[in-house]
C-alpha cells in the first residue's frame, strides 16, 4: 500500500490516497455514510479507514482531525465533489 506525504510540515505521517481522501472530505464536513454513499464503500470500510486515519495523525476526535487539518494545510486547496 503506497503512503505518502501529506504536507511539508515536520509532525505530518505519511497516509494512504484513501486515508487522505476521507480525511479531506471529513474537514469538507461530509459525513461518514455521505462518503459511504460517494466512495461506493459500506460505512464499516469508511469507519475503518477513520480510526486509522484519527491514529495516524494522532487525532481522538473528528474535530481533532479538522484542527490538525487546518494547522498542517490539509484540504484547504483541494476541492471535494
Amino acid at each position: 500500500m503506497k503512503r505518502r506525504a501529506i504536507s511539508n510540515h515536520p509532525e505530518a505521517p505519511r497516509l494512504t490516497d484513501r486515508q487522505l481522501e476521507i480525511w479531506r472530505r471529513l474537514v469538507a464536513g461530509q459525513s461518514g455514510k455521505w462518503m459511504a454513499c460517494e466512495m461506493g464503500m459500506t460505512d464499516a470500510a469508511i469507519s475503518n479507514h477513520k480510526t486509522r486515519l484519527l491514529a495516524n495523525i494522532g487525532a481522538t476526535s473528528n474535530e481533532d482531525a479538522v484542527r490538525i487539518a487546518v494547522r498542517w494545510g490539509v484540504g484547504k486547496r483541494e476541492a471535494v465533489a
